[in-house]
């Protein structure tokens, strides 16, 4: 890799498990994934001016701090790995055991011997937006979860009223939620140009209307499914021709 060394990162809610190449071989040391850990991983990753290629899986939000920290480093250059393009790279090994330790090793392996795809780091508008369309689309769940007790404790006279009123009272306060949020998110798309030209471009699609065009526009939503799952999340129906 042109005297850049390798690095696997497996990482945990708790911990980062680290692998990379020594004299005596693969040596691994464990980090605390807070934003301490990160740093004393960065620090023990460049020391010496050393360049290192990175490679971690893409693990949500447990990873998301440690990437956005890595990618901004010059002596670093980070992959984000497909889980299942993993899973696949260890089979091919013949690894069939896991743990957060064999797993970090694959990773290094991974590194070294895999095409490297940059991971690419998101704008801050980006960013705020991809957490704002999560929490909708928890919120969403939530409210269809809470209307469909609401309907069937309506249906029995033995569910005490003060029972109905809590629910009606949760789904107030969640509806009230979700339209901040989109308050927010409008803001968002507000103050960036190429959302906002997106977003435009996404209110003339017939059927999509204001509310997916607006979540449509939340750049990075593309990486989070398939157009079928985004538009039905949308609200609208997508057919086969």
């Amino acid at each position: 890799m042109n005297n850049i060394e390798g690095c696997g990162v497996e990482v945990s809610a708790r911990e980062l498990v680290v692998a990379r190449k020594g004299k005596a071989g693969v040596q691994l040391r464990r980090f605390a994934n807070t934003a301490a850990g990160h740093r004393q991983l960065l620090r023990a990753l460049t020391r010496g001016g050393q360049r290192v290629r990175v490679v971690l899986e893409a693990t949500g939000l447990y990873a998301l701090d440690l990437a956005l920290l890595l990618s901004a480093q010059e002596q670093v250059q980070l992959m984000v790995a497909n889980p299942r393009a993993v899973r696949h790279f260890a089979q091919a090994m013949m690894q069939r055991s896991k743990n957060d330790q064999l797993d970090a090793v694959v990773l290094l392996e991974f590194a070294e011997r895999m095409p490297f795809t940059p991971w690419v780091r998101p704008a801050e508008n980006t960013l705020a937006l991809w957490a704002i369309a999560r929490r909708l689309q928890a919120l969403t769940k939530l409210c269809t979860a809470e209307k469909n007790r609401a309907h069937a404790m309506g249906l029995s006279e033995a569910i005490p009223a003060m029972v109905r009123r809590d629910i009606a009272r949760s789904l107030q306060f969640h509806q009230r939620a979700m339209k901040k949020l989109r308050q927010q998110a409008l803001q968002c798309i507000a103050a960036d140009a190429q959302l906002q030209q997106r977003y435009q471009l996404l209110r003339s699609v017939p059927g999509l209307g204001e509310r997916g065009s607006r979540c449509a526009a939340m750049g990075g939503l593309r990486r989070l499914g398939s157009a079928r799952v985004q538009l039905g999340y949308f609200g609208a129906q997508v057919h086969a021709h």
